[in-house]
């Protein structure tokens, strides 16, 4: 016991460690330098949609415009500030899937530390560790970053425009909600909410704040009507045309609540719910709770993610797992925070203090290394699954569009569901039998009689209509019609592309008589 006046005996230990401040970041870095190593040894997995968004910049870059064929003013992507930074990338000369892979690895990294922040800001230390735990690590993050697509950049969009209502800095909040808006469709609704709930809150309107955000909205928008005749990117209405709802009302609806409750795994494709899903949903509630009582700034953010949800689960239509990407910051903050709140309870703190003095700093220690190698071993198994796929098929249509360059007539299409790799190897024009580019089939999935069967149904008036020389696409889509005499006489060559491939089929090109086909 130190004598009055006099300065307070440090214990030896306490000597030895660093300062709070510093061991904070220093842990945090080390978490989040673990996340840019996992991803290194993950990636690449680009997918289909990435190469759609490489073939409309390399156009771009090129003089020709923000279109993906020549001639056809389209626009079949869903983001437009992405696609332009792609273009800038590729007017730099740089290669577009690694270079995708890069600015994804180093967009998650600046949402990583965000998070380790705000998490920080909201609880303790040790919150602001979990919290980057299961971003950094976590597959729900690791696999949409690799994959060449927008969700990324969109992710830390809206996680600076969340540290923004966090800080209380609502303006700024407003600009970033506003740039999301001009990056994704959910960015839209996250610029009105922010907008009117900072409105009602503060009893007056941001007008400056709104007017700046909205500034780049209203400029795509502009150019969209201009250039491409339409408000609505090509994409959206592809999706909404082609796909119906599912038969189940509550299909979606699980699916989302599966993807909140289950940190655990990349990717939910049936909607079966299981003691994990329970456990973390408690979880999520307890930190819910907390969250909503910690900070009034977050009460719009997490307005926006129930209006976001809510509304994919009434479209109840096929739901792809990077759609619900950008969520996961926001339940990575939630989960951290119900961790933090059961660790700092009284009851539970005081109870291990009587048995165990360290007890709840060790405790934290444990669940951070588990949570972190679970995560890892998660995200390191998902890319394997998610490797092979990319091996097989995103490899196979490479190959093959390379393979009709300078083969097929330069005006002649290629068709397939699947356009993004093909189209990436073959400069020609592509038919695209989802619709995302070429509108032109749409109707025919409107037509009465029709019947769409999940994942995927070609229908056969618009082969027959449309006749494309090549098709390329897997045989359980065109089971229907395949036997069927005039298909047999349009497309008498057939070879198999990629052999039995779960749960889509056998991945098949057909050509018309004279057209040659691959070995």
């Amino acid at each position: 016991m130190a004598e009055k006046g006099l300065t307070p005996s440090v214990p030896p230990w306490r000597r030895i460690l660093l300062p709070e401040e510093y061991r904070f970041w220093l842990v945090g870095l080390l978490i989040c330098t673990l996340g840019v190593v996992v991803r290194l040894i993950v990636g690449p997995l680009i997918i289909d949609d990435g190469y759609i968004y490489f073939r409309y910049a390399l156009n771009a870059a090129s003089g020709n415009g923000l279109i993906y064929n020549q001639g056809q003013p389209i626009f079949g992507v869903t983001s437009p500030t992405y696609t332009l930074i792609l273009t800038l990338a590729a007017m730099l000369g740089l290669d577009l899937p690694r270079a995708s892979i890069f600015l994804g690895i180093a967009l998650d990294l600046g949402s990583s530390l965000l998070l380790l922040a705000i998490g920080r800001k909201l609880g303790s230390n040790v919150t602001g560790w979990v919290c980057a735990v299961f971003f950094a690590v976590g597959p729900k993050a690791v696999i949409p970053g690799l994959s060449g697509m927008e969700t990324s950049f969109f992710t830390l969009l809206i996680t600076l425009c969340l540290a923004c209502l966090v800080d209380q800095r609502f303006g700024q909040a407003i600009l970033l909600a506003g740039l999301a808006g001009a990056t994704r469709p959910e960015g839209l609704a996250l610029f009105g909410v922010t907008v009117g709930y900072l409105a009602f809150e503060e009893r007056r309107f941001r007008l400056k704040d709104t007017l700046l955000g909205a500034a780049p909205i209203l400029a795509w928008t502009a150019i969209s009507r201009i250039a491409y005749q339409g408000w609505i990117p090509n994409s959206i209405t592809a999706k909404a045309t082609v796909f119906p709802a599912y038969v189940s009302p509550f299909h979606d609806t699980l699916l989302i609540i599966r993807y909140l409750t289950n940190p655990f795994e990349f990717t939910s494709t049936t909607p079966e719910l299981g003691w994990v899903n329970l456990v973390v949903g408690c979880l999520g509630a307890v930190g819910l709770v907390d969250l909503v009582r910690k900070s009034r700034g977050t009460r719009s953010f997490l307005v926006w993610a129930a209006i976001i949800g809510a509304a994919y689960a009434i479209i109840n239509r096929s739901m792809f797992p990077w759609y619900l990407g950008p969520f996961f910051p926001l339940s990575s903050l939630v989960l951290a925070c119900g961790l933090d709140r059961l660790w700092t309870a009284e009851l539970f703190r005081t109870g291990l203090a009587r048995s165990f003095p360290y007890g709840v700093g060790v405790l934290q220690g444990i669940v951070i290394v588990t949570l972190g190698a679970t995560f890892w071993d998660a995200s390191v198994s998902a890319g394997r699954v998610v490797r092979v796929d990319q091996d097989h098929r995103e490899a196979a249509y490479l190959e093959l569009g390379r393979w009709f360059d300078g083969r097929l007539p330069p005006d002649e299409p290629i068709a397939s569901v699947e356009i993004g790799a093909i189209g990436y190897g073959y400069p020609g024009p592509i038919l695209d039998f989802t619709g995302l580019v070429s509108p032109e089939v749409l109707p025919f999935y409107a037509e009465p009689g029709f019947e769409f069967h999940y994942p995927h149904t070609v229908p056969a008036r618009a082969v027959e209509q449309l006749a494309p020389p090549v098709l390329v696409t897997y045989d359980t889509y065109v089971s229907e019609i395949r036997s069927t005499p005039w298909f047999q006489r349009a497309y008498p060559n057939e070879a198999i592309v990629v052999p039995l491939w779960q749960p889509y089929g056998t991945l098949m090109v057909f050509s018309a008589p004279g057209i040659p086909l691959p070995p």
